[in-house]
């Protein structure tokens, strides 16, 4: 009996140790976003195109997310990116601004199979008014 009962507690203590912890079951995917403009210089009051691209390497993280573009720092509008992840945002301009596209990150799946992608910001481009 007692042997039995030993043998159970090493095959339990066995599995135990092969077994991956739960905590290690969650993966965090990066992502990238990038941004870029029709014209960057304009006269006051005319329409700017911005154009973004969130990539990654799972297409989850990138296909129908959404994604906010900010003035200044400033929320302006939200978007969902196409199944390609790009997106565009026009919007009227009439002071000399820096623009940027910011994602904030996703998170699918059950345990433990869950996945984080990651946010991104883009790179900040200045839309100057001519004079």
């Amino acid at each position: 009996m007692k042997r039995r009962l030993i043998m159970l507690v090493a095959i339990v203590c066995a599995f135990a140790m092969l077994a991956p912890e739960a905590a290690l079951a969650n993966k965090s995917v990066s992502t990238s976003l990038s941004m870029s403009v029709d014209n960057a210089k304009i006269r006051k009051g005319h329409y700017v195109t911005f154009k973004g691209k969130l990539s990654s390497n799972r297409k989850k993280c990138y296909a129908n997310r959404s994604v906010s573009l900010y003035k200044n720092g400033n929320y302006m509008s939200k978007k969902r990116t196409d199944p390609t992840g790009r997106v565009r945002f026009s919007r009227r301009v009439f002071q000399t601004s820096k623009w940027k596209i910011r994602f904030l990150g996703f998170t699918f799946g059950t345990h433990p199979k869950r996945v984080t992608c990651l946010g991104s910001t883009s790179n900040i481009i200045r839309v100057r008014i001519r004079t």
